[in-house]
């Protein structure tokens, strides 16, 4: 009896070539599932920043409207922590504005976050806000006297 020999080791090509391609997909799906998670733990941390900004800038308009003298030194808030972030210190300076407002300048160190301008009415104990801005592009220079660029 004679056998046929075109058939013989399909079968094994066959498989190597869809094992190979289940690891090329499961390969590319895990690589874009990597950089879902880097760019979503990125996201985390600018939001950290930007609500512990917030927080600061609000607790500082609070302490202006109290009493509190545009242009004093620095207010180092307390820390904001968020769930699954990262810790952050927020540096809130304030400086006079135009037409008697107060610019209030967050730093994340030494990179601005936040910059907000308010109308201070300290008898009436308001604040109005003017602006209110977290796109550092737009900010006026820092002050090279705390320490910026």
């Amino acid at each position: 009896m004679r056998r046929s020999r075109g058939q013989e080791g399909a079968a094994l090509i066959i498989g190597l070539v869809v094992l190979t391609s289940f690891a090329l997909v499961i390969g590319s799906l895990m690589s874009l599932g990597g950089s879902s998670l880097i760019a979503t733990s990125a996201l985390r941390d600018q939001r950290a920043r930007i609500y512990a900004a917030e927080a600061a800038v609000d607790e500082e308009a609070t302490r202006l409207r109290g009493g509190s003298p545009c242009g004093r030194d620095p207010f180092p808030a307390p820390s904001y922590i968020l769930p699954k972030a990262n810790p952050v210190s927020i540096t809130v300076q304030t400086s006079p504005g135009p037409g008697g407002t107060c610019v209030l300048s967050a730093y994340d160190g030494s990179q601005p976050t936040l910059q907000a301008t308010l109308a201070i009415d300290q008898t009436a104990g308001t604040a109005t806000v003017q602006s209110w801005d977290a796109s550092p592009e737009h900010y006026n220079p820092p002050d090279p006297d705390r320490g910026g660029d």
